[in-house]
């Protein structure tokens, strides 16, 4: 699939931990069940050809994926609430026929690395993945996310949360949709805890207004059980990897991500990339587990642009 390939760099060791081997290898190799052919770069991507590169890290094919502040980015990150440098991303994400549909189950599967000579995170947000109710064509609403925060290693997620969403103007002129809403915070483990190593998501979704299911694990760990209203109102719930920085107030340095394995299926089997046995042999409570110093931040993104007038 050329459109991931944005660019193949050759790349020497001293990048990464001494103790990882790279070498180039086709893209596409990461991508594998439905999202063989189904995924693409985000609009909003930043365009510097050097974000991207087909690697063979830790024994495992990936996507290199990095963030240099002096590559900036799309205005509608960069420009974001009127102060330059506010984000960037370089994110793939299912293109519209792949976007999942209401009322199936969908398992997923993704295996990120974080090398330990990248900085550390601090004062920003860097999401590594997540999922986005699609409200309209122009906009939609982050739900359940995966990032490093300075607190460490961290899930996101808002579907426990009543929504209040309207829509504001964009600096396209666009009305794009927003809700307020509260964010539940968990840490997951430290940094440190997540360098160096490949690390495993699996989650099972069912994207529905009744029977809603979301179940996520974490290296074969139980992370969040949820039954309920899984749908919001949207018209279809699409996931994004690659990473996604901001609220950077100033140049944190270059951040490197290396993605592996990621894949949709109906079933944990056909993701072709997870023990299955293990999986199912430890579902998920309802609610978060195996997690820490869970606090909630009230996200009032509506009630913020309609003050600004847009």
């Amino acid at each position: 699939m050329k459109r991931i390939a944005i660019a193949l760099l050759t790349i020497g060791v001293s990048a990464i931990s001494p103790s990882l081997s790279i070498a180039r290898v086709n893209p596409t190799t990461i991508l594998g069940g439905e999202y063989k052919n189904g995924m693409e770069p985000s609009k909003t991507n930043v365009t510097n050809p050097q974000a991207v590169a087909s690697v063979a890290i830790g024994g495992r094919n990936a996507l290199q994926i990095s963030l240099d502040y002096a590559w900036k980015g799309d205005p509608l990150d960069w420009d974001r609430l009127g102060s330059p440098g506010f984000a960037q991303r370089v994110q793939f994400v299912e293109k519209s026929g792949v976007k999942a549909r209401p009322g199936r189950d969908y398992w997923y599967s993704v295996s990120f690395l974080v090398p330990s000579s990248d900085p550390r995170v601090q004062g920003q947000s860097l999401s590594l993945m997540d999922f986005k109710h699609t409200i309209s064509a122009d906009g939609s609403v982050p739900s359940v996310q995966l990032a490093i925060q300075a607190e460490g290693f961290k899930i996101i997620e808002n579907l426990d949360s009543p929504w209040t969403c309207g829509s504001y103007r964009n600096v396209d002129g666009y009305q794009t949709p927003a809700c307020n809403r509260i964010d539940t915070n968990a840490v997951i483990s430290s940094q440190a805890g997540v360098s160096d190593r490949w690390v495993q998501v699996v989650m099972h979704a069912r994207w529905d207004a009744v029977g809603g299911v979301l179940e996520i694990w974490i290296d074969g760990k139980p992370i969040m059980g949820f039954s309920g209203d899984t749908l919001r109102g949207a018209q279809n719930v699409q996931f994004k990897f690659g990473p996604y920085r901001h609220h950077m107030t100033g140049d944190p340095g270059v951040e490197t991500i290396y993605y592996s394995g990621v894949s949709r299926a109906a079933t944990c089997e056909l993701l072709g990339t997870v023990d299955c046995s293990a999986v199912a042999a430890r579902p998920p409570n309802p609610g978060l587990q195996n997690v820490s110093r869970i606090h909630h931040d009230v996200f009032n993104e509506l009630d913020e642009m309609h003050a600004q007038g847009r």
